[in-house]
């Protein structure tokens, strides 16, 4: 973003910090409910979001078609859900390893 006008930029920078408080506390309390991973801050999880959004709006704008927003919802969707599997190698508890 250019800085040219401070107060603008001022301005973006202050709805981000709300925007990013709100969604903490909001994803906070679906932690606690068991409703979100719990493997990653409350924090992060709203900083990882909002820019998950903010591409997908970008890349949808881009390409001038919705897939990619849908797609990166969707992989926000996966990155959040509570079932985050403890399995390092990234294959589900029942799926036989690849040999």
């Amino acid at each position: 973003m250019c800085d040219v006008d401070e107060s603008y930029a001022d301005l973006v920078e202050e709805i981000f910090d709300e925007w990013r408080e709100e969604l903490q506390n909001a994803l906070a309390a679906a932690q606690r409910r068991g409703e979100v991973r719990a493997d990653t801050g409350a924090e992060v999880l709203a900083t990882q979001t909002i820019g998950t959004i903010e591409g997908a709006i970008m890349l949808a704008r881009l390409k001038k078609q919705e897939k990619p927003f849908r797609n990166c919802i969707e992989g926000l969707e996966t990155f959040l859900a509570a079932e985050q599997s403890a399995n390092p190698s990234g294959q589900a508890e029942s799926e036989e390893p690849n040999r």
